[in-house]
């Protein structure tokens, strides 16, 4: 996230979240396991990331044309050579340290408990409401050790 005046915006997409959901890219940025990076986004931005990660075929190899030593593309089949592809930062280029699913839903959480869990449903529209029962026990649960998980990760680095 980067300044742009009194607010925060998105360093991708470079909007500004509403008040609850700023809170929440704050309280849970995603951890970056080289000290000193602060690159983090919106939500919606990592879902974004996380969702090409896994179209992508999430570690598939990729065919990497390589230059010939003369400067010139070299298309020949035997010359390329496959790279890895992972789910790093796109700063520094080191891998995250905590789960990107974990950050997604501790954000997700945390807009919860600030806008929804003491709202009466009279006052929710259909979305906010399945939002709001979206949280039963087992989701609270996995919301707990996912919040674990990150503690013990930010903790490490």
């Amino acid at each position: 996230m980067k300044k742009t005046t009194n607010e925060t915006s998105c360093a991708v997409c470079n909007k500004v979240p509403s008040p609850d959901i700023a809170i929440a890219n704050g309280k849970f940025p995603i951890l970056c396991a080289k000290k000193g990076c602060e690159f983090n986004v919106c939500s919606p931005c990592l879902t974004t990331m996380l969702s090409n990660f896994y179209e992508d075929g999430g570690g598939v190899q990729l065919r990497h044309v390589s230059n010939s030593s003369d400067g010139r593309e070299n298309n020949d089949e035997n010359t390329n050579e496959s790279v890895d592809l992972h789910l790093n930062c796109p700063t520094c280029k080191n891998p995250f340290c905590v789960s990107v699913e974990d950050v997604l839903m501790l954000r997700r959480a945390v807009v919860w408990r600030r806008a929804l869990r003491n709202a009466s449903d009279e006052e929710l529209s259909a979305s906010e409401l399945r939002e709001k029962y979206y949280w039963n026990e087992t989701r609270l649960s996995e919301m707990k050790l996912a919040e674990t998980r990150y503690e013990n990760n930010a903790v490490a680095i």
